[in-house]
């Protein structure tokens, strides 16, 4: 059974090109601590095209997490960012680029962010007519609806 770092290292590769990281170039290498081994994946970006490696060479970024930790980030089950603040995982180098790893890994699948607020608003348009409390509005999303982020909050008053 493939874990969820295989996956998320493979289809990164699969991708070959992320426009995302069209700007960018630059090497991050991912540290995964597994007690008495470590594990490296070199994600090499050069202006958007993008190859993953077992093996590489001086990175501009090192992103260092406990091999279960990166695990759940992999399965968008926690938020790198997140667990950098909680001192789960490091980073070293480059910090931009350990941002934009953090935007490749997954988002839980029960996320409300703006994204999947305006995909919930496009699949039911009854949502926009009725005044639907968490699509009004706000900033804009590539639906061209917009999402009010404080709509959540007052929902939970």
């Amino acid at each position: 059974m493939t874990s969820a770092t295989e996956a998320f290292f493979e289809g990164l590769a699969r991708r070959a090109h992320e426009p995302l990281l069209e700007k960018v170039s630059g090497c991050v290498r991912v540290d995964l601590d597994r007690g008495k081994s470590v594990d490296h994946w070199f994600v090499t970006i050069r202006r958007g095209d993008v190859t993953v490696e077992r093996e590489g060479g001086e990175p501009s970024t090192v992103f260092y997490a406990p091999a279960p930790v990166f695990e759940k980030m992999a399965a968008g089950e926690m938020n790198a960012m997140a667990a950098l603040l909680r001192g789960e995982a490091a980073a070293s180098g480059d910090l931009e680029l350990a941002v934009l790893l953090q935007r490749l890994l997954p988002g839980p699948p029960t996320s409300t962010g703006p994204r999947n607020l305006a995909r919930s608003a496009a699949a039911n348009p009854d949502n926009v007519k009725r005044g639907h409390p968490r699509v009004s509005a706000g900033y804009p999303t590539s639906h061209g609806l917009t999402v009010d982020p404080t709509a959540a909050r007052a929902e939970e008053r």
